[in-house]
């Protein structure tokens, strides 16, 4: 379901953390069903004191999916040094989860082979005249799992 968007990967990385790699809304994220997880990039942003409004268990093809996600990334959206994405030893999250864990839930130390999915968040989509208000739509889901976001996002590659 790439819906013709430009994907940006919500994890953090040596010198680049998942807050700043995909930049700021204060349109609502959504899943590709439809259902709210945050009022903008502030939302997830503030994982350590506001839980998620859903879980993102969608996948990039709309299947329900429990799994643990790479993200490389603290509560904050912050890299946790020594940690990120290209570390040995990479933070990540559950995407069943509400609460920090989403994106925060301790470190992953299988091998350098062994493969979990990632967020990612999409560029702002239009959504037809005759659906329901807002009229724009966005998601998360790259390598797994999917997450949607309505309104004026800014765009970001």
């Amino acid at each position: 379901m790439a819906l013709s968007a430009t994907w940006t990967a919500i994890v953090s990385t040596d010198g680049t953390d998942a807050a700043t790699n995909i930049g700021a809304t204060t349109s609502g994220i959504y899943r590709l069903d439809g259902s709210e997880v945050a009022a903008g990039t502030t939302a997830l942003s503030d994982a350590s004191n506001v839980d998620l409004l859903s879980p993102i268990l969608i996948d990039q093809n709309g299947n329900i999916s429990s799994s643990q996600v790479y993200s490389g990334t603290g509560a904050t959206r912050i890299e946790v040094p020594g940690r990120g994405l290209g570390d040995n030893a990479k933070e990540h999250g559950y995407n069943n989860a509400v609460d920090s864990s989403w994106i925060d839930n301790g470190t992953f130390d299988g091998t350098v082979t062994d493969t979990l999915p990632l967020y990612a968040i999409s560029s702002t989509l239009t959504v037809p005249a005759s659906a329901p208000e807002p009229t724009t739509i966005g998601l998360f889901a790259l390598g797994g799992r999917a997450c949607s976001s309505r309104g004026g996002a800014n765009n970001h590659d």
